[in-house]
């Protein structure tokens, strides 16, 4: 649940960026979304625990999952340091977990969003969360960790960064997209010019 927030997050932030900077959301191709679980599966060994990934890859939303991770990547999100960040967050909920049992009332929508207020500061990132269409899935698994006994403010601080991460990086391809000079066309050569041939 941690994993899946954090990434949720981080993918709303990246939509949330490239509509900003472009217009319009950078979706997945088909071969693309076709190949995402394979590779996503193989970026994140390492980084989770092999019991956490194969819960992630036994879930029926796990393409779903991985398209969000490729998505990532493709918009220039170094995932050497992202899964790193990924790895820690959910190796600290684990630990929590495993020492909490307490389980505490759940709460609704408002107060999730309440607390996204108090954690995370103004800007882009908490708007982007907030606006997501995934958000009310975004709290929910806020509401789980919560009962769980998980810090989820903790949580949200550390996917703050992890979110102002992805939009510097949106930034950053975009900018030097724009600043590609387009492929010039040589010009074609020039048609021979007839010869008057006289007599010889």
């Amino acid at each position: 649940m941690a994993y899946r927030l954090v990434l949720a997050i981080s993918d709303a932030v990246r939509r949330a960026a490239q509509q900003r900077l472009t217009g319009r959301e950078e979706e997945l191709g088909d071969d693309a979304g076709k190949m995402a679980p394979g590779w996503s599966a193989d970026q994140l060994r390492g980084h989770l625990g092999d019991d956490i990934l194969a819960m992630l890859m036994q879930d029926t939303d796990w393409p779903q999952v991985a398209r969000q991770l490729v998505g990532l990547q493709q918009a220039g999100v170094d995932l050497s340091v992202f899964l790193p960040q990924m790895g820690r967050v959910t190796a600290r909920v684990h630990q929590a977990a495993t020492a909490n049992a307490a389980r505490i009332k759940a709460e609704g929508t408002d107060r999730r969003a309440d607390l996204l207020r108090r954690s995370m500061p103004g800007g882009l990132v908490r708007d982007a969360i907030l606006s997501s269409p995934a958000w009310p899935d975004t709290a929910a698994a806020m509401g789980r960790l919560d009962t769980a006994g998980i810090d989820v403010a903790r949580i949200l601080t550390d996917a703050h960064q992890a979110g102002a991460d992805v939009d510097r990086a949106v930034a950053a391809v975009t900018a030097a997209a724009a600043n590609t000079p387009a492929p010039t066309t040589a010009p074609a050569p020039a048609a021979p010019r007839p010869h008057c041939w006289g007599p010889a």
